[in-house]
């Protein structure tokens, strides 16, 4: 606001507006300078949410920040948007600038599906896609049921179109719960496996013999990996945000999982493996 000093007196003008521009390249002139050469930096995200201010002008204004910043950075690292909505925005999306796409993953229903939803939106811009935040709802909920859908999505991001692991927000949560192991046990279960130059099928499928119990299978001519989960664990309603409420405060939970539990192992019962589909699997996980 010009009242603050600022160029504009309407945010949703920032992307057009000259003095806006001139300042965002300074500042990507620093942060290439600063950051660039940083090998633990991954890549750039242009501008968080950014269809929050503004609803118009945003491909143009990526397309030109994306080339100017791609000139200064000594490291090359991949660029990408990100947006408030479930969808982005496809003109965005298709710009050759940037290299790959991302949405958040915070459910609206179920996790599985929400996840699953995000990467039919991205698979036909045939770029990588990522899930870079997710853990229940936005406004987070109980420690236990954001604890256990942090767990889910390592799993669920394996068995389906994506570039990465799903990157979950409240990492405050993992820290303070000491959730790492269940990282540690995600890493340990895929170590030495290599997925590039593989025709990949993918499928949700339903436990035949139990009404509860689900699958998400990766499967080649060669090889597969199947994920067994219980649904009903996670269908529980976020009734708070997690920062308010105690360890016992959840809703109550079906038996079977704790998630911060130090030994946290479900035990389901599988009665068959349908011929064909698979194997028994090779490689087991908690």
């Amino acid at each position: 606001m010009p009242s603050n000093g600022g160029p504009i007196a309407d945010p949703a003008t920032a992307p057009r507006d000259p003095a806006v521009r001139a300042g965002f390249r300074d500042l990507l002139r620093y942060l290439a300078a600063r950051y660039g050469a940083d090998p633990n930096l991954f890549g750039w995200t242009m501008w968080i949410e950014c269809d929050s201010v503004a609803k118009s002008g945003l491909a143009n204004w990526h397309a030109a920040m994306a080339a100017h910043l791609r000139s200064l950075d000594p490291g090359r690292h991949p660029i990408s948007a990100e947006f408030i909505t479930a969808t982005g925005e496809a003109d965005v999306w298709a710009l050759p600038g940037i290299d790959y796409t991302q949405l958040a993953g915070y459910v609206s229903g179920e996790q599985v599906q929400t996840f699953l939803a995000r990467a039919a939106t991205l698979q036909p811009f045939a770029k990588p896609a990522l899930i870079e935040e997710y853990g229940g709802k936005s406004n987070a909920g109980g420690v236990r049921w954001t604890a256990h859908l942090i767990h889910d999505g390592l799993w669920t991001g394996w068995f389906m179109r994506l570039a990465g692991t799903p990157l979950a927000w409240y990492w405050q949560v993992v820290f303070d719960q000491g959730l790492e192991r269940h990282y540690r046990r995600f890493a340990a279960f895929i170590a030495g496996a290599d997925l590039r130059g593989t025709a990949w099928t993918h499928r949700f499928v339903p436990i035949k013999g139990d009404g509860t119990l689900r699958a998400l299978v990766r499967s080649s001519s060669e090889r597969a990996w199947v994920w067994i989960h219980a649904a009903d664990l996670a269908r529980l309603p976020a009734v708070a945000d997690y920062w308010q409420r105690g360890p016992g405060d959840d809703p109550k939970r079906p038996v079977g999982f704790d998630p911060l539990a130090a030994d946290a192992t479900l035990h389901a019962r599988v009665l068959a493996w349908r011929r064909g589909m698979d194997t028994a699997p090779r490689r087991t996980a908690k």
